[in-house]
């Protein structure tokens, strides 16, 4: 009862289950016959409210292709003049550009390949790689083009063409701050165009990896109240976010992380049902309540019941002027309104049914359910 009445949703927007709020196996299990009593679509309608709630969180971060594609084109606009101006300002001579890239990026090769991690297959290779691109590099702007192969190598883009480079990214990465030295030297402003470029991409790779984890985490089952929508995957949602804290490079702010991680913790509170039944708490079972209303149910179905339960249910008798799928819309709206399930479990346990026929009548009425019941 406490933990339906203080559920705080790690996501707002839509309203929880009862079992969702209570995380009670005993409501757990009883959620999956009351889904099927359901006929309204209203547990369908609030998966649909849940999965919207969600989404609308990845779209803040994500955004579109749009959004994305403005992102560079500001970037570009910004940086591109400040590169090719301290391109503009260089000034050396090919031999003397060529001693810099040797004495600077082509020694922190040899460095590499005289240390214990040049034993490696794999470094060797990429210093080699590395070491045949600087060749081609004979002036400032031919030698940041060669520093893009090296990026790609270290990031794996070039890892298809059957080398490894990624697994040398560490040992590639210096041959790289080398060659921004180089830079830097025969082409003053270079860094300052590097440093700008690289503020100006955290947001665009952040963008990217949004955009990338919307469309991991999306299943191939259709959101039920909107049309081209689909619901997210919890197993996907949790395996994406699992490998984002892995990953000690992700271009995610630890806010937005956070943020994630709500998301997932409300997709793992919303599939709560699915689990199977463990020993614990037979909440639902040993309702009074519950035993109840679905003692008149019964009644309504199969004739007559219990009779002491019959004597007990007295103040519910207004329910048989209802039909058997009405009373259990009323189970329905219960499972789905956490404030009343505990309302009525409060009730139940003092086995004061009056005060839990009211409940139900005022429930009724205001699910236009009146004159169905003979309620006014």
């Amino acid at each position: 009862m406490r933990a339906a009445q203080r559920y705080q949703p790690s996501v707002s927007g839509y309203r929880p289950t009862t079992a969702q709020a209570t995380r009670d196996v005993g409501l757990i299990s009883a959620e999956t016959p009351i889904r099927g009593m359901e006929t309204g679509g209203r547990f369908l309608a609030q998966t649909s409210e849940a999965n919207q709630a969600r989404m609308a969180i990845l779209d803040r971060l994500a955004k579109d292709e749009t959004a994305l594609a403005q992102a560079i084109a500001k970037r570009d606009e910004v940086t591109t003049p400040l590169r090719e101006q301290a391109f503009a300002r260089s000034t050396v001579d090919p031999e003397t550009f060529q001693s810099a890239v040797t004495l600077t990026a082509n020694k922190t090769i040899d460095d590499i390949l005289a240390s214990p991690a040049g034993a490696r297959g794999t470094v060797a290779k990429a210093m080699q790689f590395a070491k045949d691109q600087l060749a081609r590099g004979t002036d400032p702007q031919r030698l940041y083009e060669v520093r893009k192969d090296l990026r790609d190598a270290a990031q794996g883009l070039l890892d298809r063409e059957g080398a490894a480079f990624s697994l040398a990214s560490k040992q590639l990465n210096q041959v790289i701050r080398s060659v921004d030295d180089v830079l830097e030297a025969t082409a003053p402003g270079y860094k300052e165009y590097l440093s700008k470029y690289a503020a100006s991409s955290r947001g665009i790779e952040s963008l990217e990896a949004a955009q990338t984890l919307r469309s991991k985490v999306l299943s191939t089952t259709p959101d039920p109240s909107r049309v081209g929508d689909f619901l997210i995957s919890q197993p996907a949602f949790t395996r994406a976010i699992r490998a984002i804290k892995d990953d000690p490079r992700t271009p995610l702010s630890k806010t937005q992380v956070a943020l994630l991680e709500r998301v997932g913790r409300d997709l793992d509170e919303g599939v709560l049902q699915r689990g199977a039944k463990v020993p614990g708490s037979d909440t639902f079972k040993n309702l009074s309540t519950a035993n109840i209303v679905g003692g008149v149910i019964g009644r309504q179905i199969v004739g007559e019941g219990n009779p002491a339960l019959q004597k007990l249910a007295a103040p519910l008798n207004w329910l048989y002027n209802g039909t058997d799928d009405k009373i259990r819309e009323l189970l329905v709206e219960a499972m789905l309104d956490p404030k009343l399930a505990a309302d009525l479990m409060k009730k139940a346990s003092v086995m004061r049914v009056e005060p839990l026929s009211k409940a139900l009548q005022k429930k009724a009425l205001n699910m236009g359910y009146g004159s169905i019941f003979g309620l006014e």
